[in-house]
């Protein structure tokens, strides 16, 4: 057993190591824009509740604690077996943050569209979060969810 753990600990520090510097580079840094990236795993609360499991980038604006910019992401509904991407403005101050955006869920012969707001709580790698949204389809069907999950985005560009 612990000729088994000894390789897997030390292929995750190789791993991780690296980016745990380059995270603290990135946090000691006041200022600047970045592109995050990274999965997004979480639950839909919903008539059909099940996971959500997906990706997320984002292009942000730090400055002193106070955060804005853009996301982006595609998830995909378990319970409702069902793909939806977003996109929309977010910001923050410090660790905490909120985004706005607009839905649209992928389903040839009943699309819905709608919106979502998520409160953000982040621990710079690592972002909790909670919403709810609403969607309609074509018929003017309303359908209202409610979403929880992580976030999990490292930092691919920094630039002023």
């Amino acid at each position: 057993m612990l000729r088994r753990a000894l390789p897997v600990t030390t292929m995750t520090l190789t791993i991780f190591a690296p980016i745990s510097a380059r995270a603290d580079r990135f946090l000691q840094e006041q200022s600047g824009y970045a592109l995050l990236m990274g999965p997004n795993v979480g639950g839909a609360f919903h008539k059909s509740p099940g996971a959500l499991l997906g990706a997320e980038l984002s292009l942000v604006h730090f400055n002193d604690g106070v955060w804005f910019g853009f996301y982006g992401d595609f998830l995909q509904d378990l319970g409702l077996r069902r793909s939806r991407w977003s996109f929309g403005p977010e910001m923050g101050l410090g660790p905490f943050g909120l985004d706005v955006g607009y839905v649209e869920e992928l389903e040839d012969h009943n699309p819905r569209q709608g919106f979502r707001i998520r409160g953000l709580l982040s621990a710079f790698l690592v972002s909790a979060y909670l919403g709810t949204g609403m969607l309609a389809s074509r018929d003017n069907q309303r359908y209202l969810f409610r979403e929880g999950g992580l976030l999990f985005k490292m930092p691919l560009v920094r630039f002023f």
